[in-house]
């Protein structure tokens, strides 16, 4: 069955969306048409690396011949695809759960290397696991990585995470201070800023949040 027309319904409100194209429920649950192209379009950038043409087109009659800026084009354009699914995804996660704090992880580069994705990622997921086993074994969580703005003297920039958390059990918090004025910070709006007393790898906030 094809539609192209989506009810959400959030904690806060629902929402419409209309498709230009109409759209399968397999096709959208599962992904499958760009998984599939995606796929193939892998195949053809190994078979454009690894596979003489002559032999190949020996062996298949009925390849779709594309040259290799066309091949790098839909992918990139697959890869977007893929990218905006993913945002889609984690903003109707976001929408449809309640969620206590809005929170910032960042990373001390005397600490760990906060130029690698994978230490940083498996850092914080040891951080969250050790967290849920001590002081909050329903902990619920929506963390998003993010670049820093490169810095000077950087040929990189460095990872940071931000995210949503709920059900914080005995999590222990302390006020968050200005190092310049020695006093406790708040948002422009007047919220208290947090941070995460067994948070040791950088940097923390953590704030109540409010739809």
């Amino acid at each position: 069955m094809a539609y192209n027309l989506q009810k959400i319904e959030f904690l806060d409100g629902t929402q419409y969306r209309i498709y230009g194209t109409p759209v399968t429920e397999r096709q959208y649950m599962s992904g499958e048409k760009l998984r599939l192209q995606s796929d193939a379009i892998d195949e053809k950038i190994r078979i454009h690396q690894q596979t003489p043409w002559g032999t190949f087109a020996d062996e298949v009659d009925n390849i779709e011949v594309l040259s290799i800026d066309e091949i790098i084009a839909r992918k990139r354009r697959s890869v977007i695809s893929s990218t905006n699914r993913s945002k889609t995804m984690l903003y109707n996660y976001a929408r449809s759960n309640e969620w206590d704090y809005f929170i910032t992880l960042t990373f001390n580069k005397d600490k760990i290397d906060r130029y690698d994705y994978k230490v940083v990622s498996q850092a914080v997921r040891k951080w969250l696991d050790n967290t849920k086993r001590k002081y909050a074994p329903n902990l619920k969580y929506l963390l998003v990585p993010e670049l820093h703005t490169l810095k000077k003297g950087e040929t990189t920039p460095a990872w940071h995470f931000h995210g949503l958390i709920s059900n914080t059990g005995d999590i222990k918090f302390t006020r968050a201070i200005d190092p310049h004025t020695n006093k406790e910070m708040f948002t422009d709006s007047g919220i208290p800023i947090f941070n995460f007393k067994s948070y040791k790898l950088g940097f923390t906030t953590a704030t109540p949040y409010t739809r």
